[in-house]
């Protein structure tokens, strides 16, 4: 299931939190998040990749991959921001 959050930041700039949860069988239930920008007076949203801003990604391992990639979004989208997105992901896959 997924689930997309937009935020309007003050400069008038979007920013688009995307967060997805599936069940795994053998390691329960995953998330996998992205995040996407959009600038004002702009039409297309831009996904942030870490790859395009720094060449030492490339050298990291996939575990600090990983850790580099939610340090970022952490940065970007303010960490908050991302457990409210994926708590309301939650209390949509909530039974009632």
């Amino acid at each position: 299931m997924n689930h997309e959050k937009i935020i309007v930041k003050e400069n008038g700039d979007k920013l688009k939190i995307c967060v997805s949860c599936w069940i795994d069988m053998l390691r329960g239930c995953q998330y996998n998040l992205s995040i996407w920008t959009l600038s004002k007076g702009k039409r297309k949203w831009k996904h942030y990749s870490p790859e395009d801003d720094n060449y030492k990604y490339r050298s990291l391992t996939m575990n600090q991959r990983r850790d580099f990639y939610l340090y970022m979004a952490n940065e970007i989208a303010g960490e908050e921001n991302i457990k409210e997105a994926k708590l309301e992901l939650w209390n949509k896959l909530k039974p009632e």
